[in-house]
């Protein structure tokens, strides 16, 4: 197996691909490879580097969930994120910050306060009870925040790096998601275990159909997958030597050797 440390930051969301010459990987009879170009050979997506939004829940009576998902190498320190919250159609309100710390790979679940704890599997699978994220009605946005100047409580400066939903639209009884009319009312939302970055475009983010969709739209009361983490998309695969490239033909790192 080869492992490198790019020239160059790979940027979360940006797809890049594998070229090789002709002739430098060869099989066990010293048979020659012809070169691998393309955008299409060997391509991958890098993961993205924070927290994004795993599931929402917006089940009978109090039944109301969020989870949060953490991709990255490393515990985070949750009490550098907030949740902002969007109210029938209203602006966004300062983000109310969460505690805590986050194990990679795993994902933090607020739950409301009057969710029934006998629709699932185990109360141990909740991280906090939490009434003011987890009061959504379908079309109350939710946003996660980063803080990244100050402290929450003055003089703060923070920026969204998720969003189920957005703020100042009147969209009736909620949103539409993957083609399935007022998605965010009276359903689960899932995100897909290929989507490994944030987005803070709604829009695009809930697609038209469920091709485009970032999200899987489930029925009222689905609450099987809650506090399981999301699976990483990403993936791994044995190469020699090679050039990285972005996919606008720009050189990250070149390697002329392997191990």
């Amino acid at each position: 197996m080869f492992s490198f440390t790019p020239e160059l930051p790979l940027e979360p969301g940006n797809e890049y691909y594998f070229e090789i010459d002709a002739g430098i990987v060869t099989d066990w009879k010293d048979t020659e490879f012809e070169a691998v170009t393309g955008t299409d050979m060997w391509s991958f997506t890098v993961t993205s580097s924070e927290l994004y939004f795993s599931e929402y829940v917006e089940g009978s009576s109090d039944n109301k969930a969020l989870e949060i998902y953490n991709p990255t190498g490393e515990t985070v320190d949750l009490s550098q994120y907030g949740i902002a919250i969007s109210t029938n159609g209203g602006s966004w309100q300062n983000p109310d910050p969460l505690t805590g710390m986050l194990d990679p790979g795993d994902v933090y679940v607020l739950i409301h306060p009057g969710f029934n704890f006998s629709l699932i599997d185990s109360a141990a699978i909740v991280d906090t009870i939490w009434s003011f994220a987890t009061n959504h009605n379908g079309n109350d946005g939710r946003a996660l925040a980063k803080l990244i100047e100050g402290s929450w409580d003055e003089n703060f400066t923070s920026y969204f790096i998720d969003v189920i939903g957005n703020d100042d639209v009147d969209t009736g009884d909620g949103w539409d998601v993957a083609g399935v009319t007022a998605a965010t009312k009276d359903h689960t939302l899932i995100r897909k275990a290929a989507i490994s970055i944030v987005n803070t475009d709604f829009a695009e983010s809930a697609g038209t159909n469920t091709e485009d969709s970032e999200w899987r739209v489930f029925d009222q009361d689905f609450f099987t997958n809650l506090g399981y983490a999301t699976p990483d998309a990403s993936s791994e695969t044995n190469i020699l030597e090679f050039t990285l490239l972005d996919t606008a033909g720009n050189i990250s790192f070149s390697a002329f050797s392997c191990g």
